[in-house]
């Protein structure tokens, strides 16, 4: 709904049912019911000038009979397969983001910036309690430069602790999560020649950082990628 050039509000809804993946089971080895999801968002924007704008958005989710892997596991003794385990639950997730779209600044900046904060619920034994699986806290900013076919990008991105129990040892309960900010460098130049072409690079996790958002699977480190893009079609 446009309530002026620069100012409008916006809802979406969706309801539906999600049903488990063929084969997967409970605690007790039984099947599992389906999930009922209901997503809200509801929303304003505000324009700044021809190509900036600031959103605020209000979000909510709703899972009856929500689908997620309860910590244990199965191992078939025919087969020797290890079988993940899930559970049925009531949680929900409420949250509000917030994002910044600068214009163009000085005629080469463009900086953006976004915060989100959500919570997590779940019910745990007839009680609810905080999903802990769920950040808090995301967040992410950047700035782009670009002037004469010369362009650099730095981004840069955090999110707050969380845990985990999945793919963790069964004795060793959830583990420390996230907690990490990473930082992200690209740039290039292009060269207007009779075959256009552009030199880049990026690199990524610029600081190195070491961090995981799944267990037994951490960061790559700090990684570093050169190449070259030809136009071939100017030909």
């Amino acid at each position: 709904w446009r309530y002026s050039r620069q100012l409008s509000f916006y809802v979406n809804a969706a309801a539906g049912q999600i049903q488990p993946r063929r084969g997967a089971l409970n605690d007790e080895l039984s099947e599992l019911s389906n999930e009922s999801r209901l997503k809200t968002d509801i929303g304003v924007i505000r324009k700044i000038g021809d190509m900036g704008k600031i959103t605020l958005t209000g979000f909510w989710v709703r899972q009856k009979n929500g689908i997620a892997l309860s910590g244990k596991t199965h191992t078939d003794t025919s087969t020797g397969i290890v079988r993940e385990l899930y559970v049925n639950r009531d949680q929900d997730q409420k949250g509000i983001e917030f994002e910044l779209i600068s214009p163009v600044l000085w005629s080469h900046f463009s900086p953006f910036v976004n915060f989100t904060f959500m919570k997590g619920t779940m019910n745990e034994e007839g009680t609810t309690v905080t999903n802990k699986e769920n950040p808090f806290f995301i967040s992410s900013a950047g700035i782009s430069f670009s002037n004469n076919g010369l362009d650099i990008n730095l981004m840069g991105k955090y999110v707050s602790p969380f845990e985990n129990e999945r793919f963790a040892s069964p004795t060793a309960g959830p583990q420390p999560l996230g907690d990490f900010l990473t930082l992200d460098v690209t740039g290039g130049y292009a060269f207007e020649t009779r075959l256009p072409f552009r030199l880049y690079f990026k690199i990524q996790n610029l600081t190195d950082q070491k961090y995981s958002t799944v267990i037994g699977y951490p960061d790559f480190g700090r990684m570093v990628w050169l190449g070259m893009n030809l136009n071939l079609r100017a030909r």
